[in-house]
């Protein structure tokens, strides 16, 4: 990932609502490194007879600018010293190749491998519509190898005399040539041999926004059909849109498909052989821009998923309620249909697209009894479904005072949820879902006294078939008033309280419109108080709570100092984009941010911080991690990068994992994953990751590392 820092900006605080458990484990990261001599290893080619010598650059990428050269023989190895950030690393020579190695500053960073090539030489001369080519002085040539298991490559190609000149590995490839604001060209099946130079027939690209995909048919189960045969049709999402009009495209022999010219908006994109088409699928147009499918148009028999329910209706006596959720490559999860079960427990839709989904049960209003992850292939599939009541009773108290209460089983986000109210007299019973050793996490909800306390891990007792749950919350409270600098109340403002001791005690409530507020119920110790309001927060404020003790509290809000940015792929915006950061200079605090339309965001972080790892979920790209220095009054340019790679790791199913790349130290939960339990195990997968090398560890001294190539796959595991 690019990060650049360059225009003026602030940086603040703003902390995560759902933040407990991400900091709980941030507790575990690792010192950060600040410099070192970075030792290397640099390999010749299997055919070199000689040592050669070549000049190795460093360049730094995410800080101020740095240029490192230092000279060295192939094979050989060495060091050379850098300082904190992210390094890219170049071999220059005329007679070895050798694609570029980023790396960065980290406490796992012990010996960069570079492998050298014996080069080819491919030119090919550029023509474009609209007479651009005299302002074009590069181009990208991205090479997918054929017939060989290995990574893509990415190459900048010189145009000179309106020929791009590359120098690639030896190899067959199908070969994409873009640049920004043109269309992207496709070649098949180059062949380039070593020490020789080929030449392609002209490139002729195309200015203005385009559309880019694959296509894949099964037209028959589990029979691959011939994707050239297929049509593309772009349809403007909107049927009262007359200034656009649809637009259609045949797939090459690889199935790689490019629209051409396309106006700015919203498209669906839909492929179509024969008697069966593919999923319409959403697609966002900029203007000069490349819009790329993030996942291929399949175009196949549909295939039936069916749901068979048990019991056949909810506890209520009305028919389940079934959403299927779409599990996509880069992490998102999107609804694929949803409805209501039949009298009978069954429910069924009809699946163009193979892939992981989930499966989701519920009650019409709202509670979840049932969530499977399924996977669906050539083949139709029948899925039982469970969602057994357990009966359940109990009260609920405010030390010896019986209280009314609302009990969410599950808590706000469990896998499955369901929630239960008691009577005045603080006693309650119900059904809930039944779920592996009767135990929970359960958000107590009341308004006298005013509660919003989460009990963790709680097991009810077994007593005649019914599980038994009385909770009693310690007869604590903080009272106080959240006001505005000039001293008016602050409406609405957010209260936040969390242990000092452990992040699980966590609290939060809603300032009243005189300001003032009330937290009860929690456990005795010594806490945490804030309060955020719009673009405002208060400083942190140390509170100590003991039975019969209510201190009482005033916050102060102030203007919010911000941190601004941007996301960008080669200078177009990302729109959408979550970005996640984490101050690592004190207590690790988080803020979150999406990019708007013009790919910008503002984050809200402590006024002293100075270093961050970020976390970036651009749509449609790779999922990135960073560690950066937060330099005072700068913007923060995020530059995204395609090609994104599959990381699998394995870890012992009670272990709270980190993650470790490109500098930055961050749990594994804050990551959105597809996540399956077997026996005391835990697989993990990240299925859309910026390549480069990564770090998996459950504890200082078990950890395991490994390079991700660009649309390559890779697996960690830790016992």
């Amino acid at each position: 990932m690019h990060i650049h820092l360059v225009v003026p900006g602030r940086y603040s605080k703003m902390r995560s609502h759902s933040r407990v458990a991400r900091l709980t484990m941030l507790a575990v990261a690792l010192a950060f490194q600040s410099s070192a001599a970075v030792r290397y290893d640099i390999k010749a080619p299997s055919t070199a007879a000689t040592p050669i010598e070549v000049l190795i650059v460093a360049t730094r990428t995410d800080g101020p600018d740095a240029v490192i050269e230092t000279h060295a023989w192939v094979p050989s190895s060495g060091t050379v010293a850098i300082t904190e950030g992210t390094w890219e690393f170049n071999v220059k020579s005329d007679v070895l190749w050798a694609p570029p190695t980023r790396v960065t500053l980290t406490p796992f960073l012990d010996l960069l491998t570079i492998q050298t090539y014996e080069p080819s030489f491919l030119d090919a001369e550029v023509r474009t519509q609209g007479n651009r080519s005299e302002t074009m002085s590069e181009i990208r040539a991205t090479l997918a190898p054929l017939n060989v298991p290995a990574e893509t490559l990415q190459v900048t190609c010189p145009v000179v005399a309106n020929v791009a000149r590359c120098i690639t590995p030896a190899g067959t490839y199908d070969v994409r040539f873009s640049a920004p604001g043109f269309a992207p060209t496709f070649v098949p099946n180059v062949r380039l041999k070593s020490k020789t130079r080929a030449r392609l027939d002209p490139l002729t690209l195309i200015p203005g926004a385009s559309v880019v995909g694959r296509v894949i048919t099964h037209m028959d189960a589990g029979t691959a059909g011939d994707a050239h045969d297929a049509l593309v049709v772009l349809t403007p999402a909107s049927s009262h849109d007359s200034a656009r009009r649809s637009l259609r495209a045949r797939p090459n022999a690889r199935g790689v498909f490019v629209i051409s010219g396309v106006p700015p908006g919203e498209y669906h994109a839909t492929a179509m052989a024969g008697k069966h088409s593919s999923d319409a699928v959403a697609i966002r147009v900029l203007p000069n821009l490349t819009a790329e499918l993030r996942e291929p148009l399949v175009v196949a028999r549909p295939r039936l998923v069916r749901a068979i329910i048990s019991p056949p209706l909810d506890p209520t006596g009305v028919p389940w309620r079934v959403s299927l959720m779409r599990n996509l490559s880069d992490g998102a999860v999107e609804t694929y249909a949803s409805g209501s079960a039949q009298a009978d427990g069954e429910w069924q839709q009809e699946v163009r697209t193979g892939g992981t989904y989930t499966l989701i049960v519920g009650r019409l209003d709202g509670g979840r009894w049932a969530r499977l992850p399924i996977q669906v292939d050539s083949g139709d599939l029948n899925v039982p479904v469970y969602a057994m009541p357990e009966k359940i009773r109990g009260s609920v108290r405010y030390g010896d005072q019986p209280i009314a209460a609302k009990l969410h089983f599950g808590g706000e986000s469990g896998v499955v949820r369901e929630v239960v109210a008691t009577v005045e007299d603080g006693t309650f019973e119900g059904l809930v879902p039944s779920v592996e050793n009767d135990e929970w996490d359960v958000l107590i909800e009341a308004q006298v006294p005013p509660t919003s306390r989460t009990v963790r891990q709680v097991r009810g007792r077994r007593t005649e078939g019914v599980l038994v749950f009385d909770f009693i919350l310690p007869r604590t409270a903080i009272t106080g008033v959240v006001v505005n600098a000039d001293g008016t109340a602050a409406e609405n403002a957010i209260v936040s309280i969390s242990g000092t001791a452990s992040a699980r005690d966590f609290d939060q409530a809603i300032a009243e419109a005189d300001g003032t507020f009330q937290l009860s119920g929690l456990p005795p110790g010594s806490y945490r108080l804030s309060a955020e309001g719009f673009l405002k927060q208060s400083e942190d404020v140390l509170v100590e709570i003991t039975e019969g003790i209510h201190p009482d509290v005033t916050l102060v809000l102030k203007p919010a100092p911000q941190i601004h940015g941007r996301v960008v792929f080669r200078g177009m915006p990302v729109v959408g984009t979550t970005i996640e950061a984490v101050r690592r200079n004190g207590e690790p605090v988080t803020a979150s941010a999406t990019s708007n339309e013009s790919g910008g965001f503002v984050l809200f972080l402590p006024d002293n911080t100075t270093i961050l790892d970020l976390l970036v979920h651009p749509p449609g790209f790779a999922v990135m991690m960073a560690r950066i220095v937060a330099y005072q009054n700068r913007e923060l340019l995020i530059e995204v990068e395609p090609s994104p790679g599959a990381l699998t790791l394995r870890v012992p199913r009670s272990s709270n994992p980190m993650l470790s790349h490109a500098g930055a130290v961050l749990p594994v939960a804050l990551f959105d994953t597809t996540s399956v339990e077997r026996g005391d195990d835990r697989t993990i997968v990240l299925p859309a990751m910026e390549h480069g090398e990564y770090t998996l560890c459950i504890a200082a001294s078990r950890c395991k590392s490994g390079q991700l190539a660009p649309n390559g796959t890779l697996e960690l595991a830790v016992e």
